[in-house]
């Protein structure tokens, strides 16, 4: 089994997508379950900052406590399978530059593209 690592920056999106390794146009059928460090993760709306969705797990805004073990568990008719990835999310680089203004740090991050994102795709091999 495929087990990856992620490493993301504090703040950032991230999307993790669990994809069968077979042709899935016929197994309609199939029951995706996420789970993090063993403990299943239940469906979430769209406030949410986590999203829990049937074959993503979207982060918006990632958090320090969001590091840990990641695995979906794809099930059909015929099959079983298990995606595992390990995200270890670090803190926001320093460059060491100090400001007395309180809203600098906002400042720079609206100027990030709202749309960046980090995607993995999670396969087994």
């Amino acid at each position: 089994t495929f087990n990856p690592d992620v490493i993301v920056q504090q703040g950032d999106k991230l999307t993790l997508r669990c994809e069968l390794t077979f042709d899935d146009e016929n197994y309609q059928s199939k029951e995706i379950t996420w789970y993090r460090d063993e403990s299943r993760m239940m469906p979430s709306g769209k406030g949410s900052r986590i999203r829990v969705l049937k074959q993503s797990l979207r982060f918006n805004d990632v958090e320090m406590t969001d590091s840990g073990n990641y695995g979906c568990r794809i099930e059909t008719p015929k099959s079983l399978e298990w995606r595992n990835v390990t995200v270890r999310v670090e803190g926001a680089q320093n460059d060491g530059y100090e400001s007395e203004s309180p809203d600098l740090g906002s400042t720079m991050s609206a100027l990030r593209p709202v749309d960046e994102t980090n995607e993995l795709d999670i396969y087994s091999k």
